[in-house]
């Protein structure tokens, strides 16, 4: 117990003392060393881990540690804070090479490449490329950010195919030298596997097959296919089957030996079964002449002279067999046998029935007496066994009354043993699971349950040591009892030692169960956690007290009844919220029900009825939380209401799809049409059907709109390509003036960014094949117009590729995420599980408002804030943005938000009058985006999202 208080400070268990007991430590000093590498190998924290490594400045030792923390299952990251180390030492070394020589010879050649990767020395790297012969080495050195020298080495030192393949693969993209190497290579290696392949498959097919001859199973045209194959070689260049011809003689000349030896066998095989018939014939009349025999002799009574002449047959039966036994087949022999067998039975029987019959009437009458009847059931069987193979009366004779009576006994003794074997069996079975079940109480502390089982387990091995199941079990009871005894030792010990370490622990939680009574600026939820937790250690340790005093009891009961007074009446508050919500929940059940089954889906505006439950969806999140068990059950019944209307949807917008894939295949037919003017004007009406037939699915609209949109522009592309009439130039002039209307809107109106890039690359194409007919001044407007679109476009792509802005949508998510398991109520993950990537610059505007938002959140998660109210807040927050999205793209608020509009402008009069002459830009309508996603609970809103959605979309799509 008191060694804790003379470990070493190396060895405590604070990371904070050990690591500052490993700054005084020093690698030149063995012992020191030794707990320095123990440390930076195996101890539990990284910080200590680290210090440790880098209070060796021996490369030497630092090799070796290398090399320990290499052989670990898990070497960890320790691994690669002694190699930065090791590399920091080498770099300061003027003649590294012969470090680096014991360091080759001593660690991994991986590990030995990531320390050279970290010093300065490129010859070095160059010398081990040279030298390395691992090829995946090589392919890791190659895919590298070392020089481009050395790696070049690497890829050229490659020449396993599928490492060549592996790395083409790998370089495609990102590195072209290598790649081109590697395609180098890969198309020489290509081109010599074709020509030697064109070269040798000939000789390796007529190979094959005679190799498979040779080696394969023999059948009646073998001899014909080793000529054919012989033939076939004979007609084959030298130059190519010298490789292998080895291989053919032999394969050849293994057939040869086949063939002949088959031949041979063949008429050995015919002789020798000639002659093994003969002989079993002969054999098998020998056989019944003794069977006939054997029951002649059973079947009559044995004198003196019978004997002799059974002795004399049975020689001579011996001497008829001998020449025969080497070719009679098994069967036969083993019949020989058992008849010889058979004969000296009934000899043997024969000679002794007498003496059987009167041993077997004596032991019978002892059985009778009063001393057999009260020995032990093993002696008993003992003895009666015992007299049986005395007497070894054959099987297939009668049995006189004698032998029948002893049959029986040994019978019923038998039986008798087995139903004993049984019980006892039982009786040890149930006392090994009860000393299984006392120690595993004892292990745990279980004090009551081991007490139970040691009662339960004394009964049993009473019962197992009488003397009857004793003699059945012999030492088997000892082992138990030993067991049995050694549990109770320390079950005994265990209550000594609890009955007074438990009583001062019960105080103390009584004492911090009355001061968390006096607390009354706690907050409850914490007050309850609190009282749970002590409550739960009461329990722990009830269980593992003998004593169980009834006053310390009654103290803590009534210090936790005093402590819970408070968190009573909040926690009725909280259930009555809850039942409130639910309440609301099923009142919006009922009138989504009721209005889905008065909908005809034949007749209605699908759309309006996708929009209310929509709104019946955001009503339904707004009434949380509620009682788990009834509000998960509602829940379920809400989306099985609303799978059916949902499955109405789909099949509409199925439908919808289906019509678009129609029209893109009308589109691509139009495409090769001869009359390209006649195919523009299909492929317009084609267009307005793709309007007309409404959305499909949002995954794939997309898709489908690109593919209809190629077949118009190749349509449009070719009538385009047509020589010009007066009419294609005229539309041409008109065409240009509209485009640069409206690319000269954008300045002011920044919409349809997408779509104005597209009709800029369009209309380039325009100018360049009209460029002589059309009027200068207006190219030049256009291309002014132009370079502004293209200024703001390029303007937004370095803003929105920042790392920094990035993050803002990847930390949405994870607030999105939570915001909805809160709406559901189903926390599938913890706020530590699911913000543990949680990292932000808090100086950046846009991340602080990131995380306020996730802090919010988590306080409605806590209990801490109700969530109607931030509910409310970001609602008005959104909506303002959907305002201000409106006022930059003077474009109307809806009647609704007229008045907040209002309101808006004029608290924003003096800003809007100091920037009126200031156009809107597309990094501004970003910014608001961004904005937008610092609102709570920015995706409960569907109307509102859907708006802001559409805004954002008619900017930039």
């Amino acid at each position: 117990m008191l060694s804790k208080f003379f470990k070493p400070k190396w060895q405590h268990t604070s990371p904070t003392i050990r690591l500052n007991a490993v700054k005084n430590l020093r690698d030149d000093c063995d012992d020191q060393y030794r707990i320095l590498s123990t440390l930076a190998i195996h101890d539990p924290d990284t910080h200590v881990r680290q210090a440790a490594i880098e209070r060796i400045n021996s490369i030497n030792n630092l090799i070796l540690l290398l090399q320990s923390s290499a052989s670990l299952a898990e070497p960890g990251s320790h691994s690669e804070v002694i190699e930065t180390h090791l590399a920091h030492l080498l770099s300061a070394e003027e003649q590294p090479e012969k470090l680096l020589e014991q360091l080759e010879q001593n660690v991994a050649p991986a590990a030995v490449w990531r320390v050279i990767c970290k010093t300065p020395f490129h010859a070095l790297q160059n010398q081990f490329v040279e030298q390395t012969e691992d090829e995946l080495q090589l392919l890791d050195i190659a895919i590298s950010s070392s020089p481009i020298n050395t790696r070049k080495k690497a890829a050229e030192r490659i020449t396993e195919p599928a490492l060549i393949e592996q790395l083409l693969k790998l370089t495609r993209q990102n590195d072209k030298a290598i790649h081109r190497i590697m395609r180098d290579k890969s198309s020489l290696i290509r081109e010599q596997q074709k020509q030697q392949q064109a070269l040798q498959l000939h000789a390796q097919t007529v190979l094959e097959q005679i190799t498979h001859l040779s080696t394969g199973e023999w059948y009646p045209l073998y001899p014909a296919k080793h000529d054919a194959l012989l033939q076939d070689w004979s007609t084959i260049h030298s130059s190519t089957t010298a490789v292998y011809q080895r291989q053919f003689d032999e394969a050849s000349h293994t057939c040869l030996q086949r063939i002949q030896a088959v031949l041979d066998k063949e008429a050995a095989i015919e002789k020798e079964q000639q002659r093994i018939v003969q002989v079993r014939e002969t054999a098998a009349a020998l056989i019944d002449q003794m069977q006939q025999h054997i029951q002649d002799l059973q079947s009559a009574e044995q004198s003196s002279d019978s004997l002799a002449m059974l002795l004399q047959q049975s020689d001579q039966f011996k001497a008829q067999w001998a020449p025969l036994a080497d070719d009679a087949s098994s069967e036969q022999q083993k019949a020989f046998d058992r008849l010889q067998s058979q004969l000296a039975t009934v000899y043997s029987h024969s000679i002794s029935i007498e003496d059987k019959l009167t041993s077997a009437s004596e032991f019978l009458a002892s059985c009778e007496k009063t001393a057999f009847k009260h020995k032990p059931l093993q002696e008993k069987l003992k003895k009666v066994n015992a007299i049986i193979k005395k007497i070894a009366w054959p099987e297939n004779a009668d049995k006189p009354q004698p032998i029948q009576l002893l049959d029986a006994l040994a019978q019923q003794l038998n039986i008798e043993k087995r139903q004993q074997v049984e019980k006892t069996k039982s009786l040890k079975d149930k006392l090994q699971i009860q000393l299984e079940l006392l120690e595993s109480n004892i292990e745990s502390g279980s004090i009551k349950a081991a007490d139970k089982a040691s009662r339960k387990a004394t009964e049993l091995l009473a019962l197992l040591n009488n003397p009857v199941n004793k003699s059945v079990n012999g030492s088997t009871n000892d082992v138990l009892d030993q067991q049995y005894k050694g549990l109770v030792l320390r079950l005994d010990e265990i209550k000594d030692w609890q009955g007074f370490a438990v009583t001062p622990k019960k105080e103390q939680l009584c004492l911090d169960m009355e001061a968390l009574a006096e607390q009354a600026a706690l907050p409850h939820l914490e007050k309850a956690k609190q009282i749970k937790a002590l409550q739960q250690q009461w329990k722990m340790l009830d269980a593992t007290d003998p004593f169980h005093s009834q006053a310390i009891w009654k103290r803590f009961k009534t210090a936790s009844d005093k402590a819970y007074e408070p968190c009573e009446a909040f926690f009725a508050q909280q259930n009555e919220a809850r039942r409130y919500n639910l309440q609301q929940k099923e009142l919006i059940f009922s009138e989504v029900a009721t209005y889905l089954q008065q909908i005809n889906w034949d007749t209605c505006d699908w759309r309006s009825v996708e929009q209310i439950i929509q709104t019946a969806r955001q009503e339904w999140r707004r009434f949380t939380p509620v009682d788990r068990t009834p509000g998960q059950a509602l829940q379920i019944k809400f989306n099985e209401l609303l799978l059916e209307a949902e499955t109405h949807f789909q099949a509409i917008k199925e439908s919808s799809m289906a019509v678009k894939q129609k029209l893109i295949l009308e589109a691509e037919s139009l495409t090769t049409a001869d009359d390209v003017s006649a195919a523009a004007e299909q492929a317009k009406s084609l267009q307005k059907a793709w309007k007309e037939c409404g959305p499909t699915f949002h995954s794939q609209e997309r898709k489908l709109w690109k593919a209809f949109r190629v077949h118009c522009d190749i349509i449009f592309q070719r009538l385009q390509d047509q020589a010009p009439s007066r009419e294609a130039l005229q539309s041409a002039r008109q065409h240009l003036k509209q485009i640069i209307e409206e690319l000269s809107a954008f300045e002011e109106t920044p919409l349809n960014t997408q779509q104005k890039i597209n009709h800029i690359n369009e209309t380039r194409q325009l100018i360049e094949n009209y460029k002589e007919s059309l009027p200068p001044h207006d190219i030049e407007k256009f291309k002014k117009a132009a370079r502004y679109i293209e200024q703001q476009a390029s303007d937004l792509t370095r803003f929105v590729d920042n790392a920094e802005i990035q993050k803002l949508f990847e930390h949405a998510q994870l607030c999105d995420q939570f915001e909805e398991m809160i709406l559901q109520n189903n926390f599938t993950a913890s706020p530590e599980e699911l913000f543990k990537s949680w990292q932000l610059n808090t100086s950046n505007d846009f991340h602080e408002k990131i995380t306020r938002r996730r802090k919010q959140i988590e306080s409605i998660a806590s209990g801490e804030v109700d969530l109607e109210p931030l509910l409310a807040s970001a609602d008005k927050e959104l909506r303002e943005i959907c305002i201000r999205l409106e006022i930059a793209l003077s474009l109307p608020s809806p009647e609704r938000d007229q008045a907040l509009r209002m309101e808006y402008q004029m608290q924003r009069l003096q800003k809007a009058l100091e920037q009126q002459q200031k156009s809107v830009k597309l990094t501004d309508i970003k910014t608001l985006e961004f904005e937008s996603l610092s609102v709570p609970f920015r995706l409960t809103n569907e109307t509102l999202n859907k708006r802001f959605n559409q805004l954002i979309d008619s900017v930039f799509n």
